[in-house]
């Protein structure tokens, strides 16, 4: 028996009979004692013609029909086609030249100047919110640096013990 048998998983057998099988229940149907009203009866939606009739399949003939006409044969070769010239899409199209000065509408202006501020507050918005995470994770850090150092301390205190211990056998 060692000293840190206690640590180790003790295996419990049990002897336990095997579990009995399921016993199925069948529900309890009623009597037939209710009397239910006939059922209506419906006219036909469709046409009479969508009842099941008898249609007659041909039989299939063994060997398969060869073509009335032979293919004919081609007396030209099949022309080649050349490939074209690859087109460059990063060509930039030709300046055009501004014809005269460009109006926008005032509410137009407007709301672009909007839209800008708003642009503007979410920046804003987003610096502070990632001020606030590196300021998080400097405590973060510096509580895992803590940690660190407490857990080194106990490992030399542990180390210390266990020198002591043995060498006093």
């Amino acid at each position: 028996m060692g000293v840190l048998d206690f640590f180790k998983k003790r295996q419990k057998q049990l002897d336990l009979p095997p579990p009995p099988p399921p016993e199925f229940l069948q529900p309890e149907l009623p009597e037939d004692d209710l009397e239910l009203p006939p059922l209506p009866e419906l006219e036909p939606i469709g046409p009479e013609e969508t009842k099941a009739t008898n249609y007659e399949i041909p039989p299939l003939e063994e060997e398969f029909p060869l073509p009335l006409e032979p293919m004919p044969k081609l007396e030209e070769p099949m022309k080649t086609i050349e490939p074209q010239e690859p087109i460059d899409l990063t060509k930039e199209k030709p300046e055009t030249k501004s014809r005269g000065p460009i109006f926008i509408k005032v509410d137009d202006y407007r709301n672009i100047l909007e839209n800008v501020n708003v642009i503007r507050n979410k920046i804003n918005e987003s610096d502070y919110i990632i001020e606030a995470l590196n300021d998080l994770k400097t405590k973060i850090d510096s509580e895992f640096e803590k940690w660190r150092e407490e857990f080194e301390e106990m490992q030399r205190k542990v180390m210390y013990m266990d020198k002591a211990l043995f060498e006093g056998r």
